[in-house]
């Protein structure tokens, strides 16, 4: 059943609902936390994996997916037991969950990371104030470069390299009845684009559609690329988790401002907040509101740069629900409402939002049923996360779905993706205290989600207009559709030093224009087991598969099969003495060429050596 619904009405809704945006008392920095007690309680076994760095256990943030395809892994989305969760709303392929594998407890506040080998060197910093009563501190910086060359298909070589530099600040102030926290974050990221062909205008546009602009020549075709982001995100909480006595809640302000070298200014700030209030014991309401806000500006040198204007769009998403918390059975029913102003038409698009948790055994087995909705507001900040390669007059427009092989003309504004709904079921259950298994299903469908495709260029002499090459840039199409999902995961800890964690998940695509969900992973496989043989020496292996992916070739107009993507990574820590450490870092063991997207190939087998001190 669809419930989405959209209307026309520009002036109203920015009246009416003004004071719902101003109303709440908290903005939620937990916004999407369950209002339910034990569903917090028992999903703090998984978190996301920061993949690129193999041992660095330090990691305050999870790294841009920016990173180079070198290091590729599928962006598993675990969430099949317990909470209802706001995610991309694009169906993304599953990502692999990482568990919480132990640190090893550290008499010391400091430590320097450097390392180096035949691709990449890395140098990183770390402080952090052991959290007390008071006030904790963390600080992370670091840089790491990739030099080595990348074969090509043709066994030609080029150069690809790819610097990345950051900065983490993670901060709170832990007062008698409130938490105030803060997180400050800038990345810089400088890569190239090397694929399929040199960046010409010979290859870009046909003779007589040249740009007369040195501005857009220069800055369609130069390979260097330049991403900067900076975040900065306050947040109030009172520190209560017990919902079902007190009334709580959760309060968080983001500004976050991104810039490229081609000239894309992309700023926005973002209010978020949930309260929690109980009704009487075992009953609660809750109300979550937020406000996004960004604006994209793009150069405007002789107007021939870019062909249309900035770019602002706003929705304020409304969550409320009644919650139901027995140690049975826990239930939700609400719904969610999103406002939309910008673009084309201000729109109001409502979601159901029911979650039914049933407690088996005393534990042993739960089953969750589910009925939300979700969205994702697309952005070029936010597209080019996924694909770096973007070509940086994507910035406003998407090539509709109508006009499939994105061929010059014809395109339309971006718009937000809608999953108008999203059911789920799911089973836990722990065989024992060492093993557990997931499974659970999704099946859902999806408006004006995001396709890549490599820009085209046409040749105008020919008689039918024909696409004549492709090169290594990407433009995106837009289509609607249903998306399937069967995922499941083991997870296995028959001791304090081994840990193990295989989860696989299948996808289903139909799309009504496109032939083939571009890029999107059909299945995927991933491996991650962490063991301690001795006191002084820790080893992890992260091995991920994704298969059943397809592209369009823009020369032959033709779908083509990618091939599967094999990714083995494995590293190692000796503790030389409480101080000194010595690393080990192998990734693409199996030295494939793994092509994430087309066109462009992958560095192979990889190793970095190194040390790190502690003081």
């Amino acid at each position: 059943m669809n419930m989405q619904h959209t209307y026309n009405i520009k002036g109203i809704i920015r009246a009416s609902f003004i004071g719902l945006v101003l109303a709440p008392v908290g903005i939620d920095v937990d916004a999407q936390v369950d209002t339910l007690k034990n569903v917090i309680d028992r999903d703090v076994d998984v978190v996301n994996t920061y993949l690129p760095t193999i041992i660095n256990p330090h990691k305050l943030q999870v790294e841009p997916s920016m990173d180079d395809t070198t290091h590729y892994k599928p962006t598993f989305k675990y969430g099949i037991m317990g909470r209802v969760e706001a995610v991309n709303t694009a169906p993304d392929s599953l990502t692999a969950a990482k568990m919480k594998f132990p640190k090893e407890e550290s008499l010391y506040n400091a430590l320097v990371k450097i390392g180096g080998g035949n691709d990449d060197a890395i140098g990183e910093f770390w402080y952090n104030i052991p959290q007390n009563e008071d006030y904790h501190l963390a600080l992370n910086i670091g840089h790491q470069s990739c030099f080595g060359k990348i074969k090509m298909p043709d066994d030609e070589e080029v150069k690809a390299p790819k610097h990345h530099t950051w900065v983490d600040v993670d901060f709170a102030r832990f007062l008698e009845k409130l938490r105030f926290s803060g997180k400050l974050n800038f990345n810089n990221s400088i890569y190239s684009c090397y694929g399929f062909h040199t960046l010409s205008a010979d290859n870009y546009l046909t003779q007589s559609l040249k740009p007369v602009s040195i501005a857009r020549e220069k800055i369609l075709l130069d390979e260097k690329q330049r991403n900067t982001e900076f975040d900065l995100t306050l947040a109030l909480a009172n520190p209560n988790r017990d919902v079902r006595e007190k009334t709580t809640f959760n309060a968080s302000v983001n500004y976050g401002l991104f810039t490229s070298k081609a000239g894309i200014n992309q700023s926005g700030i973002n209010f978020d907040g949930r309260v929690r209030f109980p009704i009487k014991s075992n009953y609660l309401f809750d109300i979550g509101v937020a406000v996004n806000q960004f604006k994209v500006t793009v150069p405007n040198d002789k107007n021939e740069v870019y062909e249309y204007a900035e770019r602002k769009h706003v929705d304020v998403p409304i969550n409320p629900h009644f919650g139901v918390d027995f140690d049975a059975i826990q239930l939700r029913l609400g719904a969610r409402m999103i406002l939309e102003f910008g673009g084309e038409e201000d729109n109001i698009y409502v979601q159901p939002d029911f979650k039914a948790d049933f407690n088996i055994a005393d534990g042993l087995v739960r089953l969750n049923l589910g009925m939300t909705g979700d969205y994702d507001a697309n952005s070029y900040r936010s597209l080019i996360h996924e694909n770096p390669y973007l070509s940086p007059d994507m910035t406003n427009y998407v090539w509709s779905s109508s006009d499939v092989y994105g061929i010059l003309g014809n395109k339309t504004e971006i718009k937000t993706t809608q999953k108008p709904f999203r059911f789920d079921a799911g089973v836990r259950v722990a065989f024992t205290r060492k093993v557990e298994m997931h499974l659970g299903i999704e099946y859902g469908s999806f408006d004006d989600e995001i396709f890549f495709v490599n820009n085209a260029w046409k040749s105008v002499t020919a008689s039918n207009d024909t696409v004549v090459g492709y090169y290594n840039r990407f433009s995106v199409v837009r289509d609607n559709g249903k998306h399937f999902q069967a995922k499941g995961e083991l997870l296995i800890e028959p001791s304090d030093k081994v840990h193990i964690l295989l989860n696989a998940g299948y996808n289903s695509w139909k799309t009504n224009y496109i032939e083939e969900a571009w890029y999107k992973p059909g299945y995927e496989i991933g491996l991650n087991a962490w063991v301690k043989p001795t006191k002084s020496l820790s080893i992890e292996l992260i091995s991920n598969v994704i298969g059943n992916r397809y592209a369009l070739n823009m020369t032959t107009g033709e779908t083509e099969a990618l091939d599967t993507i094999l990714d083995i990574n494995m590293g190692a820590e000796y503790a030389l003495t409480d101080r000194w450490n010595l690393f080990l870092e192998l990734s693409n063991i199996a030295s494939q060429d793994q092509v994430r997207w087309m066109g462009y190939s992958t560095h192979r087998f990889g190793a970095m050596a190194g040390i790190t001190y502690k003081f």
